[in-house]
């Protein structure tokens, strides 16, 4: 589905822009010319801004993991930036590494306990600042006991 999604964003951009290339050159009259280009740019900026998302399904199942590793990877970047300023000689730049040290070892234990586990699963939308309640059913998932 992935596949079909990306290759139909595609075929818009091309398409709207043979459209607007094919109004140049062989439409005649200039309102004619400009409603052709003005179909083919609303094609490109569906294309480009994937607007047809809703027709096509999201077939992630495990959308906490995801949004929980999208996450972590603000993280990183959190940390390299923090990194640089350090370098740099900020002050506080110590500090901030330390803080988003400690967000990214939460972020894994958040990881643990949510992968494999659906939206349904946890019986909520996940978001991934928040801490998790505490579930007996994760808990005794991630020891084994039961």
């Amino acid at each position: 589905m992935r596949r079909i999604r990306g290759s139909f964003h595609l075929a818009l951009t091309v398409g709207g822009t043979l459209l607007i290339a094919y109004s140049v050159m062989y439409v005649e009259g200039m309102y004619d010319r400009l409603l052709v280009v003005a179909l083919g740019l609303v094609l490109i900026e569906a294309g480009i801004w994937r607007v047809t998302q809703s027709l096509f399904p999201n077939d992630r199942n495990f959308r906490p993991l995801r949004k929980e590793t999208d996450y972590f990877i603000t993280l990183v970047r959190r940390l390299n930036r923090a990194a640089v300023n350090a370098q740099g000689g900020s002050g506080s730049a110590i500090h901030d590494l330390t803080q988003v040290h400690d967000e990214m070892h939460h972020s894994v234990d958040r990881m643990l306990r949510i992968a494999g586990l659906t939206d349904e699963d946890l019986g909520f939308r996940y978001s991934p600042r928040k801490n998790l309640p505490e579930d007996e059913k994760l808990n005794r998932e991630l020891t084994g006991s039961s």
